[in-house]
């Protein structure tokens, strides 16, 4: 990523739906002209959704001018790791988290509202 101060090191982990793999793929097998397709075509869907998920945040971005759209992927010192893998880490972030038995629509979504000119 580039910034105004120069390059910034940054991670994106992206996951495919798991294909199983046959127990027997020997040559000219249709099983492993199947498993490659399974395979490829689940490597297609999460390029996919990469891509929609970033040109969601790119729109957010312009839409929110505080808003960061790569900061959660920028790696941390030598660390390794992203700001959101360390953010996920802290006891703060579960208090942002709803209890697991709550009522999604009546605990969470009822609130307050204010029209601003």
């Amino acid at each position: 990523m580039q910034s105004p101060n120069g390059m910034v090191k940054g991670k994106m982990e992206i996951a495919a739906l798991p294909v199983e793999k046959p127990e027997y793929m020997g040559y000219g097998s249709r099983a492993k002209n199947t498993y490659k397709k399974q395979r490829d075509e689940s490597l297609k869907m999460a390029l996919y959704m990469l891509r929609d998920s970033l040109k969601g945040m790119w729109y957010l971005q312009q839409l929110s001018p505080g808003f960061a759209a790569l900061m959660p992927f920028m790696i941390v010192g030598d660390s390794g790791e992203t700001i959101s893998q360390l953010w996920s880490k802290q006891e703060t972030f579960s208090n942002l988290l709803p209890p697991g038995e709550a009522d999604f629509e009546a605990d969470i979504l009822e609130g307050d509202y204010q029209e601003i000119d």
